[in-house]
């Protein structure tokens, strides 16, 4: 065979499977993906704001996008849908809530600050008052649009203008107050002053309660939905989740919604069912389907109650806020398998009347397995501590950002399972909003939901570190960091009239684990013994002035006072001393005078994780010392990965008035 018979046969062989696989495709059709999930999990940053991107890059050229969104801010998105605005010739829709959109004035007394000729004499206190004349805006947000713009407003007139405006203020209510646009509201004013700029029709809702939606409406057919607002600390710093659905009648509903928002102007109460169906139930096919609830035509709360009393294995939640008390007594009679506690939910009677709150009752007694995360905001009005008393193994989320989820997961690890998600809150509140709640029926997607729900439930923390109830599979690796030695009591002289005592205090911390530890953010806080409550304890968060925040496995970091090493020339001995086996010198914010409230004799010593929640390692014994000397860990910290305890045998007094980080030899 020559060479060109041979790439010849090799052509047609290609070909053949070519086509064949066609055929096979035509016969045996791929499924199209219905549903598509999409998280972030912080410190993770997650595939939800790229999901975002690319929904909206499905828009066909001159197609439409809907969006129903009560915080909208991020730049990447506004710059994206000013790029498909552009470029696709796209009609773009957008309903947001009055608290994040201002009124028409606030957006030309922005374009004449960004663009105006100043000059920094010209900012006087009648020019910062004249726009909180002309459009309600707080001499702070004046401040920072001229701070981007290089141009500086002096403290003695923005102090002026702030008394000024807080006189004028006196009389009105706290709702009229609220819509003062202050500074930390820029972010959002700039985001519609851009897409104003291009011509993006937006409605806000004026009313009250909240037009509190989180979705997006794209050509008709397809629709995003979850608890993420478009913000920057949504997509990375906030925990939070949504799903790409594809079906046309799931989105004919939600466009049902915003029309009425949109074109008719009405809002919550005003606005009528999108169809008398209840449950509202579509299916998509394949063994998939959705429920889809408006509130406030809907009844949702009673929905919930009916969802969640079904439960046959368990339910898991993560919450944003869940003040609910009848769905909090739900959850712990669900787990208790009897009905110990009363619960009542709205329903309508019978149409067109008013919601009443009936008595609701378990189908069924048996124990469900209920496992929670809630997040700290509010956690004194939630039922956090109502459901850790009858036992059930709920935690708090342990992270900078907010657990901004609003999500159920029952039965998530069986084919039966089913999730719960939206932007409709767990409380008393939530039901007369503007909110959508989904309910989705796949095992696919519950699948995927229940592996994120526990996920979320391994990274947050039980309350300050209590880990009893909980079970083992949702405890997690703690940070390996363990106080070593502290220093009560320096044996110092005084200099510059400052306390030699606050001065030479120190902590030392030793890393157990195997891997270098990134310390930034790690607190040191201290209570008073007399103080019942952790809530009551002063933290300082540590930096590091001299290099990166890592410390590396088996060695040790010293914890100083500011004032220490910024004096350090007239303490030099002493703090050459101290410092000297330290492969980590860390100190608290400048401003700050001590380490948390002092190390005093009658104070707790704990090493905080980033959230301020979760307690690392602690010392709470008798801090009896003699002038010069510390106390000091005689046992070298080897605990599990989940393992924390304080045993005062594994202290004693150091026996030298000499120390340094650093322990040669351990007992």
């Amino acid at each position: 065979m020559t060479k060109k018979q041979d790439v010849l046969g090799v052509r047609k062989l290609t070909n053949f499977v070519i086509l064949g696989a066609l055929g096979l495709l035509l016969v045996f059709p791929v499924k199209a993906e219905k549903i598509r999930f999409f998280h972030n999990s912080p410190p993770l940053e997650g595939n939800l704001r790229g999901g975002l991107l690319e929904f909206l890059n499905s828009v066909s050229y001159e197609g439409q996008i809907k969006a129903a969104i009560y915080q909208f801010s991020d730049p990447i998105i506004v710059e994206r849908l000013l790029s498909l605005n552009k470029n696709k010739k796209i009609q773009l829709q957008m309903v947001t809530d009055r608290d994040y959109h201002r009124y028409p004035e606030a957006y030309a007394t922005i374009h004449q600050l960004y663009t105006e000729k100043l000059e920094e004499k010209d900012l006087t206190e009648e020019y910062v008052l004249f726009y909180f004349d002309k459009a309600l805006f707080h001499p702070d947000l004046v401040k920072d649009i001229l701070l981007e713009r290089g141009l500086n407003v002096s403290k003695v007139v923005l102090k002026n203008a702030r008394t000024t405006v807080l006189e004028k203020t006196k009389e009105w209510t706290a709702s009229q107050k609220f819509h003062i646009t202050k500074s930390y509201h820029l972010e959002y004013l700039k985001a519609f002053y851009e897409l104003k700029k291009a011509g993006v029709q937006i409605v806000a809702d004026v009313g009250l309660p909240l037009s509190h939606n989180k979705y997006f409406i794209v050509d008709k057919k397809r629709v995003w939905v979850g608890s993420y607002n478009i913000t920057e600390r949504c997509a990375k710093k906030n925990a939070n989740q949504a799903v790409w659905v594809e079906d046309e009648k799931v989105a004919e509903f939600f466009i049902h919604d915003f029309n009425q928002m949109f074109f008719e102007k009405k809002f919550q109460k005003n606005k009528k069912r999108v169809s008398d169906e209840f449950p509202r139930v579509i299916d998509l096919g394949g063994g998939e389907r959705i429920e889809i609830y408006f509130s406030p035509q809907d009844d949702i709360e009673w929905r919930l109650a009916e969802l969640l009393d079904s439960a046959k294995k368990s339910i898991f939640f993560n919450t944003y806020v869940f003040t609910h008390e009848s769905m909090g007594n739900l959850l712990i009679n669900k787990f208790l398998g009897e009905e110990k506690l009363p619960m009542k939910f709205r329903k309508r009677v019978e149409e067109n009347t008013d919601r009443k709150k009936i008595d609701f009752h378990l189908t069924e007694s048996f124990k469900t397995p209920v496992y929670g995360v809630y997040n700290n905001l509010s956690l004194d009005d939630s039922h956090f501590l109502k459901l850790r008393e009858y036992q059930l193994p709920v935690k708090i989320c342990a992270y900078e950002g907010e657990h901004h989820n609003k999500l159920m997961v029952i039965d998530g690890d069986t084919q039966a399972g089913y999730v719960i998600t939206g932007s409709y809150n767990f409380s008393d509140s939530s039901v007369d909003n503007d909110e959508v709640l989904i309910v989705i029926y796949s095992p696919e997607i519950a699948r995927k939901y229940q592996s994120y729900v526990k996920e979320n439930y391994r990274n947050a923390h039980p309350q300050y570190g209590d880990e009893e109830g909980y079970p083992a599979w949702g405890r997690l690796s703690r940070i390996p960091l363990a106080i070593t030695e502290i220093m009560y009591n320096p044996k110092l002289k005084t200099i510059e009239k400052r306390s030699p005592q606050d001065i030479g205090e120190f902590v030392e911390v030793y890393n157990y684990g195997e891997e270098a530890q990134d310390l930034t953010g790690i607190k040191i806080c201290t209570l008073q013994q007399d103080k019942p409550s952790l809530n009551e304890r002063r933290c300082d968060e540590l930096t590091t002035p001299l290099a990166e925040p890592l410390l590396a496995p088996h060695e040790f970091a010293i914890i100083i006072d500011r004032d220490l090493f910024d004096m350090k020339g007239a303490y030099a001995d002493y703090y050459k001393e101290i410092t000297k086996n330290a492969s980590l010198v860390l100190t608290t914010h400048e401003g700050r005078v001590s380490l948390g409230d002092g190390l005093k004799n009658n104070v707790h010593v704990y090493l905080m994780h980033r959230d301020t929640y979760t307690v690392l390692d602690k010392y709470l014994g008798s801090q009896q010392t003699k002038p010069g000397q510390s106390v000091e860990r005689i046992k070298k910290p080897v605990w599990g990965g989940d393992e924390i305890h304080f045993d005062l045998k594994e202290w004693r007094l150091n026996p030298q008035s000499s120390h340094s980080a650093g322990h040669p030899s351990w007992q």
